[in-house]
């Protein structure tokens, strides 16, 4: 008697063990659609869809930062290139004058 009482309480508390591991592997049930009348479902362990959305949202906020540097870099190179040009054009223009200015100056 007291040795199935010994088996029986120390069942129960594997049982109780098993229990409170299963409360915290939790599965969540992901559900997606392909196609017509195709449902397809599959478990997602709670630890595993945490670390895909802090994966998800890292990505988004380094994704954004990428973007907006690349934006900034763009907007500075065009107007570098406007300043370069227009400057370009006024040593073209301070060149012809010198030229026409050495010219007037031997011819006369």
């Amino acid at each position: 008697m007291a040795y199935q009482r010994g088996v029986l309480g120390s069942n129960k508390r594997r049982s109780e063990t098993i229990a409170t591991e299963q409360q915290g592997k939790e599965k969540f049930y992901v559900i997606f659609m392909r196609g017509l009348g195709k449902v397809h479902t599959m478990r997602v362990s709670a630890r595993y869809l945490l670390v895909f959305t802090i994966f998800l949202l890292c990505f988004i906020v380094l994704s954004v930062i990428v973007i907006n540097k690349y934006m900034d870099l763009l907007i500075e190179n065009k107007t570098l290139h406007e300043t370069n040009v227009s400057l370009s054009r006024l040593v073209k223009h301070y060149k012809l004058k010198s030229q026409l200015a050495a010219q007037v100056s031997t011819a006369g």
